[in-house]
């Protein structure tokens, strides 16, 4: 996966770290961090390629995130443009 190599080479400042380690399940919680400046999260999200996932403690980034999810919706981006319209208005995150 492209991110995976990215980020694999120098994981110390590419990948930050909110509060927690891991969510509930034991995946990882990080921000991914390009060269350029740009998250890669917000990336994905804005693109419509991901769904924000906002995970009390870890919510630094929780209102960027959402707002560049519901402008996906609105332009239906990515994975929206394939959600029907009704259904692409349910509350961003969920």
């Amino acid at each position: 996966m492209a991110t995976q190599q990215r980020a694999s080479g120098r994981p110390d400042r590419l990948l930050k770290k909110d509060v927690s380690e891991t969510d509930g399940r034991g995946g990882l919680l990080r921000y991914v961090w390009l060269d350029d400046g740009k998250m890669v999260n917000s990336l994905l999200v804005a693109q419509g390629y991901a769904r924000a996932a906002i995970l009390p403690p870890d919510t630094l980034y929780g209102d960027q995130i959402l707002k560049l999810e519901q402008e996906a919706r609105r332009k239906r981006l990515g994975l929206w443009a394939l959600v029907p319209e009704e259904a692409s208005k349910t509350e961003p995150g969920s």
